[in-house]
């Protein structure tokens, strides 16, 4: 009995091509995290095998916790300034979804909501906003 070639499904968004990018959104990732970590990244993978286990985990579990494309814009940035190694994929998935900073957003709110007349507010997050409004 041979094993699949695969073990995600083929139907995952993140491994689609990006009409914009000419390229999954994965392998965009894959590009963003190699130019990151030169030589760090791919020295990670072994043979063309292991990187295709690396789009397929990582494709399943964005699946699976609903990332979506800015919060792995923001954990790219994350990553850059918070890990001189490549990110494990669970180091990834929190820096995805960092723990909130609650003296930050009030400063951020204060901040904002001031600029909020004017048009000119821009918000890390759209929870912040709402917690400001609300208030």
């Amino acid at each position: 009995m041979s094993l699949p070639t695969t073990s995600t499904a083929l139907h995952s968004v993140w491994l689609e091509i990006h009409p914009k990018l000419g390229m999954s959104l994965m392998d965009h990732l894959w590009n963003r995290l190699d130019g990151a970590y030169p030589n760090r990244w791919r020295a990670a993978f072994a043979n063309q095998r292991a990187i295709e286990n690396w789009r397929e985990a990582w494709a399943e579990a964005f699946d699976d916790e609903r990332i979506q494309p800015a919060e792995i814009k923001a954990a790219i940035g994350y990553c850059r300034k918070a890990y001189d190694w490549p990110p494990s994929l669970s180091e990834f998935l929190r820096a995805c979804r960092p723990p909130i900073d609650y003296e930050r957003s009030f400063y951020e709110a204060v901040e904002q909501m001031a600029l909020r007349d004017e048009g000119k507010d821009h918000w890390s997050c759209p929870a912040i906003y709402w917690a400001a409004a609300r208030i």
